[in-house]
């Protein structure tokens, strides 16, 4: 676990500092329960925003933030579920999750599914894509972290459009690092 960690850990920093420096902040919420780093430049989208990205559904996030509210090229949404017992987040629960996953969504390609060790504790990781609009020539990549604390289920998502694969990957290797759960 630990040398999954420093691996991760070491890419990170490699494709941040070949990256340009990204201004972002450290966000607290759920009465300070997760604490997330947020691109500066990423706007919290309106309930409206979010019904347009994620429809109107009672069980989609009500905490996201967009690079831009119009295109919604990268977006992070934020759940978090009161009451959800959770299993013990190891490797074996990753394989059982990925095939939750894979039933519930058209996934084209599985990237990872495994336990990591983030700042705070062990959470689930998934990396997979999914088809855009029929009308687009791309993908979109998902990243899925999924963790609990103090009896409650949490889930950040990362989305992004494949053609910002390089972009995207260094946000989720930033969250990853600074996240607490």
């Amino acid at each position: 676990m630990a040398k999954c960690f420093l691996i991760l850990t070491t890419l990170a920093i490699i494709v941040l500092a070949g990256a340009s420096k990204v201004s972002a902040k450290d966000i607290q919420l759920y009465a300070g329960e997760i604490t997330v780093t947020i691109p500066d430049d990423f706007v919290k989208l309106t309930p409206d925003q979010i019904a347009i990205k994620f429809g109107n559904n009672p069980r989609s996030p009500k905490i996201v933030y967009a690079d831009t509210p119009d295109r919604m090229k990268m977006t992070i949404a934020i759940g978090h579920k009161p009451g959800v017992r959770m299993p013990p987040f190891n490797n074996a629960a990753a394989v059982e999750f990925k095939k939750i996953l894979s039933g519930a969504r058209n996934i084209s390609k599985w990237n990872a599914a495994k336990a990591i060790t983030t700042k705070s504790n062990t959470v689930l990781f998934f990396d997979f894509e999914t088809p855009a609009l029929e009308s687009v020539d791309y993908n979109i990549r998902n990243f899925m972290i999924m963790g609990s604390n103090n009896g409650a289920q949490n889930i950040i998502n990362v989305n992004c459009t494949t053609d910002i694969d390089t972009k995207c990957q260094a946000l989720i290797d930033t969250l990853l690092l600074s996240l607490k759960m």
